[in-house]
């Protein structure tokens, strides 16, 4: 039976989804809705604020109530101004009784409010310096401080790694007390048993040996210098060995991308830009695959490291950021602005079956630690620590 929401105890939990339209943070959403059962927490109904293809891949729940504003599809001015002057006024007319604002950015008057940190770029000055000065330089040192103020101002941060927690906490020491770490999950969809892994000696041009980096074309990313790479390890061993990208494009990234694929596979041979693709077609192309590569260096937690090991995949991997944290001594790594060392991870790799066998167990091993139950769990057990909070305070006589 539904309860009612306006009965006391009922707990109506708002979510601004409004800048999660694509990549991890709209998957995020996603399956921690998917997952909730909200009686267990004692909410009676969730509000989601977002842009009509984020609120379509939603759930459709009788406690699930969907809000579509035409300001939501105009950019992100008009997003900011919603945000900024109507956000608070709709979660009260709904009834909230907390706001979850899992893309991180809020300047309203409501509390409390939960904030999900998903987004390190604005906080790593090193790898802000790639963008030289430009407008999208300007974007990250703004939404440092946006992240910021509404980091400040909520009751708890989750954050996805124990790594950006700490990079966090050394540019915000002020505000960085008692928040918790709460992982991606993964869908089920992804695990696959690791297979038998081939001699590369085994593969020929008609049947390659097939390297897949899935991530979005970007700056940190490096997709540039892995196809060097993997054109070195070709030259070098005279491997038939192919390079799957997959991933929307950000300029000048692109460019780089572009440039050298002209540069060092000009005759189409070994390289395939797939653009973006959707989510659901992604474990198919895992399965078709012999091999992952994930070369970013700058992360909180990827998601789509995760579903890598998952799938099955030997995974050569950047040794930056939360990946260490992820893989531990089981990966094989390799420092993201060294091509030579991604050369030599790479043919490492390649060359040893029974080393890639022993990766992609303990990759796979390791992934199914991280289920989206246990992540909607402690998520939606998180709101009710805080709303008990938040109401104990409010308690004459209480403190």
């Amino acid at each position: 039976m539904k309860e009612n929401p306006h009965v006391s105890g009922a707990s109506i939990i708002g979510i601004d989804a409004t800048n999660l339209n694509t990549g991890g943070g709209r998957t995020h959403i996603m399956e921690l809705l998917n997952h909730l059962e909200p009686e267990a927490f004692g909410i009676s109904r969730v509000v989601v604020w977002g842009a009509r293809q984020t609120l379509q891949g939603l759930p459709d729940e009788s406690w699930l109530l969907k809000v579509h504003d035409p300001l939501f599809e105009r950019g992100i001015l008009y997003r900011a101004y919603w945000q900024l002057f109507r956000l608070s006024a709709a979660a009260r007319r709904e009834g909230c009784t907390l706001l979850l604002i899992p893309g991180g950015v809020y300047a309203g008057n409501f509390r409390p409010v939960v904030t999900i940190c998903q987004n390190l770029l604005p906080f790593d000055d090193m790898e802000q310096g790639r963008y030289g000065f430009s407008p999208y330089l300007l974007r990250l040192k703004i939404l440092r401080y946006v992240f910021g103020y509404a980091f400040r101002v909520s009751a708890r941060v989750v954050f996805l790694s124990r790594f950006a927690l700490e990079m966090v906490s050394r540019k915000l020491p002020a505000m960085m007390v008692d928040h918790p770490v709460i992982p991606h999950g993964i869908s089920a969809s992804f695990f696959v048993e690791p297979r038998p892994q081939r001699s590369i000696g085994s593969c020929t041009p008609e049947d390659p040996f097939r390297m897949i980096y899935v991530s979005t074309i970007d700056l940190y990313k490096h997709q540039w210098k892995l196809v060097e790479a993997v054109q070195r390890v070709r030259s070098r061993h005279g491997w038939s060995i192919t390079l799957d990208l997959v991933g929307e494009a950000i300029s000048p990234a692109i460019d780089r991308l572009r440039e050298a694929i002209s540069l060092f596979d000009p005759g189409g041979e070994f390289v395939q830009y797939h653009g973006a693709v959707d989510h659901a077609r992604m474990p198919t192309l895992y399965r078709q695959a012999d091999m992952a590569v994930f070369a970013s260096s700058c992360e909180n937690q990827p998601l789509i490291l995760l579903e890598k090991m998952a799938s099955g995949l030997p995974i050569a991997c950047s040794d930056y950021g939360a990946m260490v944290e992820i893989l531990g001594d089981d990966g094989v790594f390799f420092n993201p602005e060294d091509i030579d060392g991604m050369v030599e991870a790479i043919a490492r790799l390649i060359e040893d079956p029974t080393l890639r066998e022993c990766n992609a167990r303990r990759n796979h091993a390791r992934a199914s630690r991280y289920a989206w139950s246990t992540t909607a769990t402690e998520t939606f057990s998180l709101l009710a620590e805080v709303i008990r909070e938040e109401q104990e305070i409010k308690t004459p006589g209480r403190r």
